[in-house]
């Protein structure tokens, strides 16, 4: 999985160069309406590589298990100001992501390849 700063155009440059045989991509807003409270998306069959950001440039937390980003439960991932999440050459199918924000109103942009 790659983490990167913020270069939210690279990140998706970079996930394509590792999926070539992707044929559809898909995208998500996920509103994290309430503060503190655990939110999700499931990730498509076959899904290759995938890549999300906080549309605010808010910090946000993420795992894929649920239950830890809500009232903060290690182990949880927790993204930066601005960061850009992607992970390429995975096989998620079947896979869930869980997003929780300390703002209310935080929207979280996901795009997934297939």
């Amino acid at each position: 999985m790659g983490y990167d700063g913020g270069n939210y155009n690279q990140d998706i440059i970079d996930a394509l160069s590792g999926i070539a045989d992707a044929t559809a991509v898909t995208e998500y807003n996920i509103t994290c309406t309430l503060a503190d409270t655990e939110y999700s998306q499931a990730l498509p069959a076959n899904t290759k590589a995938f890549v999300f950001q906080n549309r605010e440039y808010n910090p946000f937390r993420w795992s894929f298990t649920t239950g830890k980003v809500a009232t903060p439960t290690a182990p949880y991932n927790q993204a930066k100001i601005g960061q850009t999440i992607s992970g390429t050459d995975v096989d998620l199918s079947s896979k869930t992501l869980y997003f929780a924000s300390s703002s209310a109103g935080d929207v979280i942009e996901l795009t997934v390849w297939t």
